[in-house]
């Protein structure tokens, strides 16, 4: 029968050495939940990036009508706002394609709402994926650039179209200011919603559809009160590059 023995000094390094592992794999965990999203798109919905830098990322959702978005095309580029995010459908940007390429031609990115305004969540497995690499196929055919963004109409997202905008090399964003502009509040009350909203690494929901007749007139007091706050307006690409953002699980 062995005879067993034990040396206090090396079961102290034992010791030692299982809780300096136990550590390293808890930090090691912690840094591959919070991969950069533009290397490995996580499955996941962004809605703010948590960064002390003051930026804020600027949103605009069109999916109809074509009184509207003329106007904010001109508002932002009145209000020198040269960086924000345009997310449109493709049922909107096959029938407006050369508004597609004005907000192009004037350095806005582009995301997709996939094909139409509709909860995706809904759909069953086939159809969401048809709809959204069908939003992705149209945009790209008017600008010639496969968008890597994705926005859930209404924000109705669940695990399965998650995993399909995922399938599709999609980041999915969604927001965490949202003055509701498309209710036809004035534009100094979508303005005050958005200044008192905003914090570093928000991006704001705003629209460009016919609903939304007063935000025109309210882009540019938004524009000039971040700036005075000392906030930068950034596209949603730039604000989450190289940033560790965190996803927001959905169940």
């Amino acid at each position: 029968m062995p005879v067993w023995s034990f040396s206090w000094p090396a079961v102290r390094r034992l010791a030692l050495f299982l809780a300096l592992l136990g550590i390293a794999l808890v930090v090691l965990t912690r840094e591959m939940e919070a991969v950069p999203a533009l290397w490995s798109r996580p499955v996941g919905a962004i809605a703010r990036v948590p960064t002390e830098e003051r930026l804020v990322a600027l949103t605009f959702d069109v999916s109809w009508g074509e009184r509207v978005f003329p106007r904010l095309l001109d508002a932002i580029q009145r209000a020198d706002v040269r960086a924000a995010t345009l997310f449109v459908t493709g049922e909107w940007a096959r029938t407006h394609a050369d508004a597609v390429r004005d907000a192009q031609a004037a350095g806005l990115e582009l995301g997709t709402m996939g094909a139409t305004h509709r909860s995706l969540s809904r759909l069953p497995d086939d159809a969401l994926a048809a709809e959204i690499a069908a939003g992705q196929e149209a945009l790209e055919a008017i600008t010639g650039r496969k968008p890597t963004l994705f926005r859930p109409p209404n924000g109705d997202v669940d695990r399965r179209v998650l995993a399909a905008a995922d399938r599709l090399e999609l980041i999915t964003i969604l927001w965490d200011v949202d003055p509701s502009d498309w209710k036809t509040p004035s534009a100094p009350t979508i303005a005050e919603r958005v200044l008192q909203a905003a914090r570093p690494g928000s991006i704001v929901l705003l629209h460009g559809s016919d609903a939304a007749a007063a935000t025109p007139e309210a882009l540019p007091l938004i524009a000039r009160g971040l700036r005075q706050r000392g906030f930068s307006l950034v596209t949603v690409s730039d604000l989450i590059r190289g940033v560790h953002v965190q996803v927001k699980r959905v169940d």
